[in-house]
């Protein structure tokens, strides 16, 4: 559901390698990004893709890629006694419904959420999860028992974006390292 700029993925992986580098316990599982390159790679040996001396067709639209296929495989590879959790922020818990197979997406890898603004309070999100009609009372009463107990800050990866975008100072909001790449790379625009 992300829309605006996107780097490319091997410049995202590197990105959150240089962000949990220095934490134990943490692997980045690539998954979801290789399954993409190979069904790139796939469509474009298929025929009608130029070469043999049919006309090309127009080039295939990358098929989105879901969440829940990421979790199946990940079900699918971990014990069955090693509990998967889907951690997002509560702007994505309220539009949880529109997500892919979300109910069997809840039994594969519970959802925790983490409360920031203009959601900010376990009230205003069940108010905002209420109003979206697609949850019973209990549903909602699991869901402000799924609230990750933190502080958090305003900031979003949308507006740090919208920040190097403009060229503006996002130390404090990312990894130096990470800052570093950005600006070398010229990801999102010119950072100072």
């Amino acid at each position: 559901m992300k829309a605006g700029p996107v780097a490319p993925a091997a410049d995202r992986v590197h990105m959150l390698r240089l962000a949990t580098r220095r934490l134990k316990r943490v692997r980045v599982w690539t998954d979801e990004i290789d399954r993409a390159a190979r069904a790139s790679r796939s469509s474009a040996r298929s025929p009608g893709s130029g070469g043999d001396g049919r006309r090309a067709s127009a080039p295939p639209v990358p098929r989105p890629s879901y969440t829940i296929d990421t979790v199946r495989r990940l079900r699918a590879i971990l014990p069955a006694s090693v509990p998967i959790r889907l951690l997002i922020g509560a702007d994505q818990a309220v539009q949880f419904h529109k997500w892919k197979d979300f109910r069997e997406l809840m039994t594969l890898a519970e959802p925790v959420v983490v409360l920031r603004p203009p959601l900010g309070t376990r009230r205003h999100l069940l108010a905002s999860l209420r109003a979206q009609g697609a949850w019973s009372e209990e549903d909602l009463g699991r869901w402000g028992d799924r609230l990750v107990p933190c502080t958090t800050r305003g900031d979003s990866s949308t507006s740090v974006r919208e920040l190097a975008r403009r060229g503006s100072l996002v130390s404090g909001l990312t990894a130096r390292a990470v800052r570093d790449f950005l600006r070398d790379r010229g990801l999102y625009g010119e950072l100072r």
